[in-house]
């Protein structure tokens, strides 16, 4: 699969070839790539937390609950 702002780099681990995802801007380790997922490409994406930026949708509100 073509990916848009990461690259795959091939390394072993435990004498086993393993992926890893990194930025293609600043070359940070994002995480591994298996070749165990589900179709049609059968990959599984092991990505790192601190890799990810979770953005609140425009349109979810957190509703308030009052405090009694």
């Amino acid at each position: 699969p073509h990916y848009s702002n990461a690259f795959e780099d091939p390394t072993l681990k435990n004498k086993t070839p393993s992926l890893r995802m990194h930025c293609s801007n600043c070359e940070s380790h994002l995480g591994f790539v298996y070749d165990d997922g589900p179709g049609p490409f059968f990959k599984r994406f092991m990505i790192n937390s601190s890799a990810l930026d979770f953005m609140p949708k425009p349109w979810f509100k957190i509703p308030e609950f009052p405090k009694e």
